[in-house]
Order: structure tokens, then sequence, then C-alpha cells
């Protein structure tokens, strides 16, 4: 009974550009954790999305990795998206 492996994207820093948009958009193209396992057979899901549009309010947001494997077994690590307002 060995837990899955998991690695973490990178945290994220994004700019909102303009203050009239309070939000941006993070996409995650190539952001994909690191997951393996002994069993060869193991799964992940994301927690804290805030929306499925992936946008992101101004300030700091967790997102929570969770694999888990045939055998019940888990582990989980967090990346956090900050998004900062533009610099005036």
């Amino acid at each position: 009974m060995v837990a899955p492996k998991l690695v973490c994207p990178r945290d994220v820093d994004v700019t909102v550009a303009d203050w009239a948009d309070n939000s941006t958009v993070v996409h995650y193209d190539g952001q994909r954790p690191q997951v393996s396992d002994n069993s060869g057979q193991v799964e992940y899901r994301v927690v804290g999305v805030p929306d499925r549009q992936r946008r992101f309010p101004v300030g700091s947001v967790a997102l929570t990795y969770e694999a888990f494997d045939a055998a019940g077994n888990t582990a989980s690590c967090v990346q956090y998206v900050r998004v900062r307002g533009p610099y005036v």
C-alpha cells in the first residue's frame, strides 16, 4: 500500500491589466501535476477552481490537487494562483 507520488505545478502570478476587469483568466496549458503510482493506475482532481471558466479574482487562491489510486491511497499538494491589480 504505497500512496501515489504527486508534484504540483509551479505557483502562478498574474497581473490584471485594467481595474475595470477585477479578475483574469488563467490558462493551464502544460501545467498538469506530475502523478505516478506503483499500480500504474492513478487519477487526480483539482479542488478550489473558482468557476468553470477559470476566472480568478484579485487575490490569492489555493488549488488543491488530490491523487488517488485503485487501492484507495491518496496524496495531495497545493498550487497558489495569485492575481494582482495593476500598479498606478
